[in-house]
């Protein structure tokens, strides 16, 4: 029974320090899970950020582009009123030129 008694308590004893690893090696998966998701809250954060960022970003370019299609349409009425004054001139010095052919005639 002696045998039998000291294989029972060496049988608990080894059962006992498996446990013991067992436990320490899942304290360490915690551990590193709380570390992989503190890491993984981070990056979500950045990516709200960065869609953030991204999104006043757009807003910009967005303004930029109305402010270009507002300064394009302006850079046309004055080139149409350039072109109309250039013809305005056009036609003075053909009435011009008219006038002096009239007098010399």
């Amino acid at each position: 029974m002696t045998d039998l008694t000291a294989t029972m308590t060496d049988l608990k004893i080894f059962g006992i320090a498996e446990l013991i690893q067992v436990q320490a090696e899942f304290d360490e998966a915690k551990e590193a899970n709380k570390e992989l998701l503190a890491h993984i809250t981070r990056m979500e954060c950045e990516k709200m950020e960065l869609g953030c960022e991204l999104e006043r970003t757009n807003a910009k370019l967005s303004e930029s582009n109305q402010s270009n299609v507002e300064l394009t349409a302006s850079i046309m009425k004055l080139l149409d009123k350039f072109r109309q004054l250039k013809r305005g001139k056009e036609e003075i010095y053909q009435e011009l030129a008219a006038r002096t052919c009239n007098r010399n005639e």
